[in-house]
């Protein structure tokens, strides 16, 4: 027979205590002759044989009694068809939907309003006894109460003042939830009761390993909880509009040009829809408005526009479509940082007095083209580089060195690890042989590819090389793919070093080649930095690439690229911290940081690993976080965003064949109607629990026992005479 509580017969140990206590107090009687003990002796041998069966029967009474109380308390239980009419107590965790999904209007309601009158419903259909808990799935599933409550009306009320989270669903984290509530109930029937509106995003039901974990979960309970699914039906067509993310065409934005900011339109319901209006709005500011055409299901189009900061600092875009049927994906944020200037060290590996013979002559005036440029070079000498504090700078340029010293190495692989960008651009004065040994280190050093051998003769420049632009798809290069706008393609290298393919398991890749295949331009990540090689000099020496109008775009893609590692984030997924990192000067011990919807948080400033930061751990609201902190020059106002995910708009429903893998996999039954699911919620479950019954028996047993002892007790009382002893004989 199973137990609910088995902990508790442990203390069937202590059924052995009456037995115990009759051992120890059994008399020892002394022996003493007296001769008129023979004429007591036929009755003395009848009484203490009736006195010992007495005994006898208080003692197994009393080891009855407690060995029932025990069995009481671990709550023993029955399953059978036989009890399958039996009414018996469960622990219910209902699991509701709080997506942003779940904001979609459906006959002036949303669905989240229909979900929690169905989880008001569930509630309902509970008895004294049964204990419930309510969760909010989210990407951060919510519980309303830590633990299971037998407080109805309690649940119900904080069930009614409960909304949609605008973030994802998780239904995995959620039900891992579920379960570790369940963990702590007591009542013999776990069950799990999911409310959705049944949109496929979120489910993951290709994600095997996932499930698997799951139902490992589920086979770890004594007795496996059932999990209901209740689909919220749709009951008209949706016409929905919704926006994807914000992108920029590159991370790193000064206020020296324009920039492009573009957003996708898609039609995610079931009719076509438009022409609409989308607007674009900067801070807050001079809205630009934008047509969307009409657009057929599931159609996406891009929408653009072009602007320039005028201000360095933190900022923000906002995009908003008219509101439709689901107002969440309507609107878009995106949070960046201009930059007031971006600091690149140059290292010059053969620094000269005459500035037209400086190796960095092109790429320094490439990269500062005029003095309102956002990129500021500083050329520096090797030598130079041990007393350069690099954390001034974004990225570091090595221009033709022809050896790193140890100790600059160490320096320039901290530098890279904590997010700088590097960018290795050999010349005459490279040897191969010695950059293998101290930065490629057999794949684990800063090189993402090892040097081969030179190509090609840069003196006589008889045999050039073109570079090779089809189907290029890295960042760096969407300026310069199409070959009818960019001369890259024009560009003809005399010399360059081979280099080998990067080795697996090192994250290198090849980002632009040469006509004959061989790699021109490799990446390799380096703790949260970047490294990037390049297969020849960026002056003159060895190609004509400084004679084409795609070099200053090229060396500019480059730094803005290596440079983007070391840009505060100001884009949050929803659920993930917001940490906001403030200057060492800044005298702030307090951060106020304003939410979407109104609410004021204080947050204090702490210092981890070196840097002083604030925290948010509650990011599930989306929209506009607004930061503001005292700084060493006055008040500093930074935003952050938290968007949905663009797949919540997709409302695709769950197909029939995914419902029976999922079937399959775990005890998941689905409902498309409450009628049905109600029969469920209130039909038995076969199991009987006997605690009353044996309570009650205890309660008969601790009478039983108490009557006879005094039974026993009176009758021996009764039995003994008074003995008088005469004083004398008259």
């Amino acid at each position: 027979m199973p137990f609910l509580n088995v902990p508790m017969l442990l203390g069937l140990v202590a059924g052995s205590i009456p037995i115990i206590i009759h051992i120890l107090n059994r008399r020892r009687h002394r022996r003493l002759d007296w001769g008129a003990m023979r004429f007591l002796k036929l009755s003395f041998v009848t009484r203490h044989r009736r006195i010992r069966i007495e005994e006898i029967i208080l003692l197994i009474l009393r080891t009855l009694l407690i060995i029932i109380l025990v069995l009481a308390l671990a709550r023993p239980f029955l399953t059978s068809r036989l009890f399958s009419s039996a009414k018996s107590h469960k622990d219910l965790v209902i699991v509701l939907d709080s997506s942003f999904s779940m904001a979609l209007k459906d006959r002036g309601a949303t669905l989240f309003d229909r979900g929690r009158e169905q989880a008001r419903k569930a509630i309902d259909t509970l008895s004294r006894g049964d204990s419930v808990a309510v969760i909010l799935a989210s990407r951060v599933p919510k519980p309303l109460l830590p633990e299971l409550s037998y407080d109805f009306e309690k649940v119900k009320k904080l069930l009614a003042r409960s909304h949609e989270s605008l973030s994802s669903l998780d239904v995995l984290k959620s039900l891992d939830r579920a379960f570790a509530l369940l963990r702590k109930g007591s009542n013999p029937i776990p069950e799990i009761l999911i409310i959705t509106d049944g949109q496929r995003h979120g489910w993951f039901t290709g994600d095997v390993n996932r499930w698997r974990y799951l139902s490992e979960e589920l086979a770890a309970f004594k007795r496996k909880p059932s999990i209901a699914v209740l689909a919220i039906p749709r009951t008209g067509t949706v016409a929905n509009l919704g926006l994807g993310e914000i992108t920029l065409r590159r991370n790193v934005v000064g206020t020296d040009r324009n920039v492009r900011i573009a957003v996708n339109v898609t039609n995610t319901g079931d009719v076509a829809l438009g022409p609409q209006r989308l607007t674009f709005a900067v801070d807050g500011k001079g809205p630009r408005g934008l047509q969307v055409e009409r657009l057929l299901p599931g159609i996406s189009v891009p929408a653009s526009f072009t602007h320039r900061f005028q201000t360095p600092g933190s900022h923000f875009v906002v995009a908003r479509l008219e509101q439709d049927l689901l107002p969440p994906d309507d609107r878009t944020y995106f949070g960046l940082e201009v930059l007031e200037e971006l600091p690149v060290l140059l290292v010059d590996g053969s620094p000269s007095g005459d500035a037209s013979e400086s190796e960095t002559l092109f790429l320094a005036s490439a990269l500062e083209p005029t003095p309102e440029s956002t990129v500021r070079p500083t050329v520096v000498g090797p030598s130079a580089l041990a007393g350069t504090d690099l954390s001034h700078y974004r990225a570091v340029v090595l221009v033709n060195v022809a050896q790193v010293a140890t100790a600059d190495i160490g320096k320039l692989e901290e530098f890279v690890r904590h997010g700088g960008g590097l960018l290795i651009a050999p010349g005459e004065r490279v040897k191969p042989e010695i950059y293998n040994a101290t930065l490629f280190q057999r794949g684990e050093g800063l090189l993402p590819a090892e040097m081969l051998k030179l190509e090609g003769d840069p003196k006589k420049q008889d045999k050039p090389v073109r570079i090779h632009l089809s189907g290029l798809t890295h960042e760096t290069l969407q300026l310069l793919a199409d070959a009818e706008k960019s001369d890259l393609s024009d560009s003809l290298v005399y010399a360059y070093i081979k280099l080998a393919a990067p080795p697996a398991g090192t994250g290198a890749s090849v980002v632009l080649r040469l006509a004959n295949g061989d790699p021109l331009l490799v990446e390799k990540d380096f703790g949260r930095g970047r490294v990037m090689l390049c297969a020849c000099p960026l002056d003159a020496s060895w190609s004509n690439l400084t004679m084409r109008n795609a070099y200053v775009v090229l060396v500019h893609e480059l730094i803005y690229y290596l440079s983007s590692p070391l840009l505060p984030v100001r884009n949050i997924p929803a659920g993930e911290p917001l940490v906001v990192k403030l200057p060492e000067k800044a005298p702030a011990d307090v951060v106020e940081l304003l939410l979407p919807m109104g609410g004021l948080r204080r947050l204090p400033v702490e210092r981890r690993g070196g840097t002083r930061t604030a925290t948010y751990a509650d990011t599930t609201e989306a929209g506009l976080y607004e930061v503001t902190y005292r700084g060493s020059r006055g008040l500093v106002r930074e935003y952050y965003v938290v968007n949905f995910e663009p797949a919540e708009s997709d409302l695709t429903l769950l197909g029939p064949s995914s419902r029976e893998i999922l079937t399959d996999q775990t005890t998941m039954r689905f409902y498309d109607d409450w009628r049905t699911l109600e029969g469920a919620l209130r039909v038995g479950h076969g199991i009987r629990e006997f605690w009353l019954w044996l309570a009650v028996l205890t309660v008969m047993l601790l009478v039983s026992e108490v009557a006879l002892t005094r039974k026993f007790s009176s009758r021996r009382a009764a039995e003994v005479e008074g003995v008088s002893f005469g004083t004398g004989v008259s």
